[in-house]
């Protein structure tokens, strides 16, 4: 019976006609961002794991550095990121808004959660 199912889904005309197999294709339009709609970078899911948050911060902080945005070197700076953000323009952070992370789940963010406060 899987032999069947198997040979049933793109096996090759007996013939020897080497055309593609007539299949359905699904084409999946960019859909556009209005101007108007603020670009979003990537958002935290309650299973988002720490080392996924980290390559995000990275990405963020190494696009506002890329945009001009002035490096802090100080210790307490490596920990959180090495761009200091009161120094970056509005240029810059629109620059990198679509790489921004948002760490807190949809789940855990009372103003997306309608059953926030019930949990």
């Amino acid at each position: 019976m899987l032999a069947v199912l198997l040979t049933g889904c793109g096996s090759s005309d007996p013939a020897g006609d080497d055309r593609a197999p007539d299949v359905a294709s699904v084409s999946r339009t960019p859909e556009t961002a209005s101007s108007s709609a603020p670009a979003q970078g990537p958002r935290a899911r309650l299973d988002t794991t720490a080392a996924e948050k980290n390559g995000w911060a990275r990405t963020y902080w190494q696009c506002m550095k890329d945009n001009g945005a002035r490096v802090d070197d100080s210790e307490k700076a490596k920990a959180v990121g090495f761009v200091d953000p009161a120094r970056a323009t509005p240029k810059i952070f629109a620059a990198c808004a679509s790489r921004k992370p948002n760490f807190v789940p949809e789940e855990m963010d009372p103003d997306l959660n309608p059953h926030y406060k019930k949990q």
